[in-house]
């Protein structure tokens, strides 16, 4: 992956207990500190290795829920603000995953696909079984790749929500979120999505 000399930004670092049990913290900048920090430690960018082990070693026992919240505080073109997407993207597959393949299909059945050519498609169960690895801090691949794949996926299931079946439609919805809600907030999350997979490739995610 192309680097530029410019370096991320390092926020700083808290043992990643510390980190679990200050979640409750009204302290805005305390959060997005923690929020960018254990982004990073998730592909090991930043952190010690005792630090990284401890993120990883929790989360295996509690689940990605202890730093998501954290992560649904930040903006896109953030790590964090990306991983957020990344995270309800993947709930909805693990708590519904025939309807979000029905929905994939209708999209490669779809007289277009908004925004990218036919024959973009990549396999849904790979994609989300590496963002399944991503969030269970065992992730040893290029996140550039995988934002750009998230790109795709949203743009193929924006055009099976336009022209078959509809999104998430309730706001009862433990997973409603604009990333998730309608065709047009789809293609807005691809948008974000290459656009960070545009800044990760030249070192510039914050």
């Amino acid at each position: 992956m192309p680097m530029s000399h410019r370096q991320p930004r390092r926020p700083a670092m808290l043992d990643p207990k510390r980190a679990i049990a200050i979640q409750g913290d009204d302290d805005p900048a305390q959060q997005v500190g923690l929020a960018h920090s254990t982004a990073q430690m998730l592909i090991g960018t930043t952190g010690s290795e005792k630090e990284r082990h401890l993120l990883k070693t929790a989360i295996v026992r509690q689940g990605i829920d202890i730093v998501s919240e954290l992560w649904s505080r930040c903006p896109a073109t953030t790590l964090p603000g990306m991983f957020w997407r990344l995270y309800l993207l993947y709930q909805w597959y693990v708590r519904d995953p025939s309807t979000v393949a029905q929905r994939y299909q209708e999209g490669l059945d779809s007289p277009i696909i908004l925004g990218i050519p036919k024959g973009s498609a990549i396999s849904l169960k790979d994609f989300f079984n590496d963002v399944d690895t991503l969030l269970h801090a065992s992730w040893e691949g290029d996140v550039t790749t995988l934002f750009a794949q998230a790109a795709v996926i949203c743009r193929i299931l924006a055009s099976g929500a336009t022209f078959g079946s509809s999104w998430i439609i309730t706001d009862e919805d433990e997973l409603a979120d604009q990333v998730t809600r309608r065709a047009r907030a789809l293609l807005a999350t691809a948008d974000e999505f290459e656009q960070a997979a545009r800044l990760n490739n030249s070192n510039r995610l914050d």
